[in-house]
């Protein structure tokens, strides 16, 4: 049995391995960095916005398990294109929901660094 079987476990495992915008964007308009403190994962990300106050680009760099890394690829990935508001207001349940797979509370944990940092970085300029 592979570790990995679900087409949400695999996309995951993909994001990880091969994340997407990972790379820190200089000069940034916005900048930040979370940590997990429970297993020391973390990410940082710049963030560009457009005219319009919406994320022209995203770059990350992280280090941590599948998931943490994983879940920030994908989040990221999905910020592209999306209003400052929008973000801000996006709640823990739509990462999950975006990672797609069953996660313990510590995993979770693990899977909204990404997030966390992501409304930090929103907060104030880089």
């Amino acid at each position: 049995m592979e570790p990995f079987e679900t087409d949400a476990e695999k996309k995951l495992l993909d994001h990880a391995r091969r994340p997407r915008n990972g790379v820190l964007l200089l000069p940034a308009d916005a900048r930040a960095r979370g940590v997990n403190p429970l297993c020391g994962d973390s990410v940082e990300l710049t963030l560009r916005f457009d005219k319009a106050g919406k994320v022209a680009a995203v770059g990350f760099t992280g280090v941590g398990c599948t998931v943490s890394q994983g879940a920030a690829s994908l989040l990221f990935e999905r910020a592209l294109g999306r209003a400052k508001g929008e973000l801000a207001a996006m709640a823990d349940k739509e990462v999950l929901d975006l990672v797609g797979v069953e996660l313990n509370a510590n995993r979770r944990k693990c899977a909204l660094v990404a997030l966390h940092a992501l409304k930090d970085a929103l907060k104030g300029p880089a």
